[in-house]
């Protein structure tokens, strides 16, 4: 019975982690690298892991680059 129980609570988890989701995109927000990784998870595609460096580059693209 406790597995049962940890499953239904992660369920129940998943479930409102994706009403979050789906709310915040009808709301018209863009979603966040975590929420898009909770997505593909979730549907059992592949997540892609992120790197320190691409953010790196984005901020010295703002700060000098062509999306200042």
């Amino acid at each position: 019975m406790d597995e049962q129980a940890a499953q239904h609570n992660d369920r129940l988890q998943m479930e409102r982690e994706l009403e979050s989701i789906f709310q915040d995109l009808e709301d018209g927000l863009i979603p966040t690298f975590e929420q898009i990784d909770t997505l593909r998870f979730h549907c059992g595609l592949k997540v892609y892991p992120r790197t320190v460096l691409k953010d790196v580059f984005k901020d010295f693209g703002t700060i000098f680059g062509a999306t200042k």
